[in-house]
């Protein structure tokens, strides 16, 4: 899929309050010698989040044979799930770029929100607390 729908396809799905504020961003370098090398992120009020790197990726992969980050065109592949998923599945998936996205999805409600856990990486945090913030839900409570 072309990223620019793909991108207008999440994009629209965000809740309404943060759909100018979250935005998902990629590039690829031309003189890399592949379409493949580039970056892609998730950006909170024009801060990157969320950072999938294809030369970071190598890297990481080369010396620490460590799986925590994704690159460019993983991150594409994901979007892409997350277009054909139900939001139960989405909520539930293994990836943590999803279940971040999912909680700024206009399909979570409140009570959703409210008996949230397993926010286990920082990406998901800013992401659950901006849309408790949004959505008046005070997080000191929960």
């Amino acid at each position: 899929m072309l990223w620019s729908k793909l991108k207008k396809r999440i994009e629209s799905n965000f809740c309404e309050e943060l759909k100018d504020r979250v935005t998902l961003f990629s590039t690829w370098y031309k003189q890399g010698g592949s379409p493949g090398r580039g970056r892609a992120a998730v950006l909170l009020d024009k801060i990157e989040i969320y950072e999938a790197n294809t030369d970071k990726w190598l890297m990481n992969k080369l010396e620490t044979n460590d799986n925590i980050l994704i690159e460019r065109f993983e991150f594409h592949k994901l979007l892409e799930e997350y277009s054909s998923c139900s939001i139960e599945e989405l909520l539930l998936s293994k990836h943590e770029l999803i279940r971040g996205l999912a909680i700024i999805d206009k399909r979570v409600g409140k009570r959703r929100l409210i008996n949230m856990n397993n926010l286990e990486s920082e990406f998901m945090r800013k992401l659950y607390k901006v849309r408790c913030e949004i959505e008046g839900i005070n997080i000191e409570d929960l």
